[in-house]
């Protein structure tokens, strides 16, 4: 159960939304100590960062990866209607789908992107600080090194904030090496770091290095300097150890630390802990920790209640759902967008595709539109109901139907006929990314990978792992093994063996 926390009589101190972890990887050895100028700034101790050659972070994240496993469908396998009801009701569905990408159509707009190498019109860190923000937060670190850069030969002195933006950007793409050499040189250069410096660094050195006794350092070394740990930089260090599954250290940060630093919790705090709460599916345990939420004061919000949704969708527990949204009002927060494509996934993959649709209708009732993510999940729902051929069709009717198609429907799709051993349309839908300039990524070279291999084109599969510009990950090979030893070809699994590298390949490989 979860353990009770004292009462904090503080209310809820609102932190900006933790970035979004990218996974990347680091090179090269950190700053193995932090070296200060004079005295005063000297107080802020020696941080040791060993950093390891190859590192990639173990957050939380939501991608479109889905392992494709060992999929045993063949196409010669009879077709069921897969718990989707009648027949005629599954007919409707295509329908259905394309009056939601005319919806789309109509109310969709894009973002226009920054140019690269934009400049700056007026020559003030300030306005330097808000293009590198922006480039920072697309994960262009080169852009915001040179503008860092321009700024610094136009002779103007970077600020804190602009340390802190290529820090940031240097931090959350896993580049922790540099962001230790930024700020030495920041210290060099007499700019004192503010207690969002020293948070960015605790978060590089919980969420991407693992190194909890270095964010406990700097935690440390901050109160020496007279720029105590706030409520951000504990949140930070809880969303660390929750994303490494240490949810009992986190429990004594929120109940002893902050407790004794006289630093109330917010939402963010409590957060993290319930996301690994319900990471292990301990849906009694999450259900307490809002309780004591409530009880604190701090009252949980959408984010909250949507890592909570999403926990009973896994389960199944649709009634749990509609419980939680049905007490929305009463307890404060309203669903949004991403609030129902979780329940909608969750009904979808639950094989409850017409429930799936009405709980579209009440979104759409409450004023939040689809979204290009829900569009997916409708695809894919569509794809479950082995409506496969009149997904393809909607794929190949984009221009007309003017929907901006992404890489991610293309996976949808393809997968689905993966699964039913349709390797042509497989390699077809393949070849059409690359005619509409629509750029694969890994999962979709893995569906690929995936359905020559089963159809015992092996050759071809081979190919496609030598391609330029394709980076192989774990299932690829564990695939691309599997496939050659379906064959036979026991002598090309040794070679590809050879040439994977340590950590990344050979170790988590299973067969």
């Amino acid at each position: 159960m979860v353990r009770q926390s004292p009462h904090y009589t503080e209310k809820d101190v609102s932190i900006k939304n933790p970035d979004a972890v990218v996974r990347a990887r680091v090179s090269g050895e950190a700053a193995s100590r932090v070296e200060f100028p004079n005295d005063n700034i000297a107080r802020l101790g020696s941080f040791r960062a060993g950093v390891p050659h190859e590192i990639s972070s173990d957050g939380f994240r939501v991608d479109d990866t889905r392992k494709l496993g060992s999929l045993s469908v063949r196409a010669s396998d009879k077709i069921s209607d897969g718990g989707f009801g009648k027949e005629s009701a599954r007919k409707d569905l295509h329908s259905k789908f394309l009056g939601i990408v005319r919806k789309i159509v109509k109310f969709g707009c894009d973002s226009v992107p920054i140019a690269l190498g934009a400049g700056v019109k007026h020559s003030h860190p300030a306005a330097y600080n808000c293009l590198m923000k922006e480039f920072g937060r697309a994960g262009n670190v080169g852009e915001v090194f040179r503008l860092f850069s321009e700024m610094k030969a136009s002779r103007l002195e970077p600020n804190v904030l602009c340390y802190n933006t290529l820090i940031n950007s240097l931090v959350t793409t896993n580049r922790i090496d540099k962001a230790w050499d930024v700020f030495r040189e920041m210290i060099s250069s007499n700019v004192f770091p503010n207690i969002s410096t020293f948070n960015i660094m605790v978060k590089g050195c919980s969420w991407y290095l693992g190194r909890f006794d270095l964010a406990y350092e700097i935690l440390e070394e901050m109160s020496k300097v007279g720029c105590g740990p706030d409520v951000t930089t504990y949140s930070t260090l809880i969303t660390g150890l929750c994303r490494a599954g240490q949810i009992e250290e986190a429990f004594d940060v929120l109940n002893r630390q902050m407790v004794e630093a006289n630093c109330s919790p917010n939402v963010f705090t409590f957060t993290p802990i319930l996301q690994g709460i319900c990471a292990k599916g301990q849906i009694e345990d999450a259900n307490s920790l809002i309780e004591l939420m409530e009880n604190c004061g701090c009252s949980p919000n959408t984010v909250t209640y949507n890592i909570l949704i999403d926990a009973l969708c896994k389960k199944k527990d649709f009634d749990g759902v509609k419980k939680i949204l049905g007490e929305s009002v009463l307890k404060g927060w309203k669903p949004n967008a991403v609030t129902y494509n979780i329940y909608i996934d969750g009904l979808c993959k639950a094989g409850k595709a017409e429930e799936a649709y009405r709980v579209l209708d009440v979104m759409m009732r409450n004023r939040l539109y689809p979204t290009v993510v829900t569009l997916n999940i409708l695809l894919d729902c569509l794809c479950r109901a082995l409506k496969l051929y009149e997904a393809k069709c909607l794929l190949e009717r984009s221009r007309e139907l003017e929907w901006h198609v992404s890489i991610f429907d293309y996976n949808t799709v393809m997968s689905g006929f993966c699964r039913i051993g349709g390797w042509p349309t497989v390699w077809k839908l393949f070849t059409d990314t690359l005619k509409k300039g629509i750029v694969p990524n890994t999962r979709t070279y893995n569906i690929v990978i995936h359905s020559l291999c089963k159809a015992g084109i092996v050759g071809l599969a081979k190919c496609m792992v030598d391609s330029e510009g394709f980076v192989a990950d774990v299932v690829t090979y564990n695939t691309l093994i599997h496939g050659l030893y379906q064959v036979g070809d026991t002598s090309a699994v040794g070679l590809l063996f050879d040439r994977m590298s340590v950590g990344s390949g050979s170790e988590y490989c299973c067969i």
